[in-house]
């Protein structure tokens, strides 16, 4: 194999910034799920 077949494609680094993208969008909505619902676990000891 040469150096080129090694090589990121174009293809690869727009799948590999969407699949970054959808892991923020759903760090960020369990980050306001995760905030909306701790005050019911502080409620219970």
């Amino acid at each position: 194999m040469n150096r080129a077949d090694w090589s990121w494609r174009t293809v690869d680094i727009v799948v590999a910034a969407a699949i970054a993208i959808a892991f923020g969008v759903v760090f960020w909505a369990w980050n306001q799920v995760w905030a909306a619902a701790t005050p019911a676990f502080v409620a219970i000891p």
